[in-house]
């Protein structure tokens, strides 16, 4: 049943925001934190013409986060969405 309800806030999450569905990198200033991080493309969405970062819930250890990062993993419901504007794309991760 929890599955169900993951899978119908995933199509929801989707639905209303444009993910970039690419395997390249985006260096992503964020605007509510005053910092850049290396995002991947598939981690952005756009609504108009605002640019949004989901990122990984805290509870994901830092080898989560770089796990999930370079194997572009799609966004899940329980991620965070942040305002901010891709300064750099690139199909290389450092």
């Amino acid at each position: 049943m929890v599955s169900i309800i993951y899978f119908i806030l995933y199509i929801l999450l989707i639905s209303c925001c444009l993910v970039i569905d690419s395997d390249m990198y985006t260096v992503y200033e964020w605007e509510d934190e005053n910092g850049v991080s290396v995002v991947s493309q598939k981690w952005l969405c756009k609504e108009w013409s605002v640019t949004y970062c989901y990122w990984p819930p805290v509870r994901m250890s830092k080898a989560q986060q770089v796990k999930a990062l370079q194997k572009h993993k799609m966004p899940e419901v329980d991620w965070t969405k942040h305002t901010g504007r891709v300064l750099s794309t690139t199909g290389m991760f450092a």
